[in-house]
């Protein structure tokens, strides 16, 4: 549904416009408290557009599909209405058809702007994530260990401390 797809991307705008401007201000002060909520919060804004830009761009593959569809469906139809010139329903259909593509390229314009917007905000979003660390002593360090800079920086991969150094034993073969 574009209508829900567009809102969701601009809601993750919305809500990374405010993630952007918290980390921006948290830097500009030296208030450990407010690097804090707002690295976490940077980072729950990142995965909303993350979220987001699957969804954009799994919509735009499903539009751009469907508009090769209806150019066709439209090139059948006036083919349709030049051999019979006296088939008014034919010259109907492809004129509907014709408004229905313009207004499905107007979508995927849209998606393509929201597309980009994402993009951009999260590249942002990540930079200012990555001073924002730097700056934000280990011991108060949020969730997430050096060098999760992943894309989602859901700190997979990461041990927690209490299994920092700890290795699985080998167990037997065959067992």
């Amino acid at each position: 549904d574009a209508q829900k797809t567009l809102a969701q991307g601009n809601q993750a705008t919305a809500d990374g416009d405010s993630a952007i401007r918290s980390a921006e201000s948290a830097l500009g002060g030296n208030d450990l408290s407010r690097m804090i909520s707002a690295y976490i919060e940077g980072r729950g804004a990142r995965r909303e557009l993350h979220a987001a830009e699957k969804a954009v761009q799994a919509a735009m593959e499903i539009f751009g599909k469907t508009l090769a569809k209806w150019q066709r469906a439209a090139d059948d139809v006036k083919s349709a209405a030049e051999l019979n010139p006296s088939d008014t329903n034919a010259a109907h259909n492809a004129e509907v058809v014709d408004q229905n593509i313009a207004m499905l390229v107007d979508t995927l314009r849209k998606m393509q702007e929201m597309a980009g917007k994402i993009v951009g905000q999260k590249q942002q979003l990540g930079q200012l994530l990555g001073k924002l660390k730097g700056q934000i002593p280990a011991p108060d360090a949020p969730p997430g260990g050096p060098g999760d800079g992943d894309e989602d920086d859901d700190g997979s991969g990461v041990q927690p401390d209490s299994l920092q150094g700890k290795e699985e034993k080998a167990g037997r073969d065959g067992q």
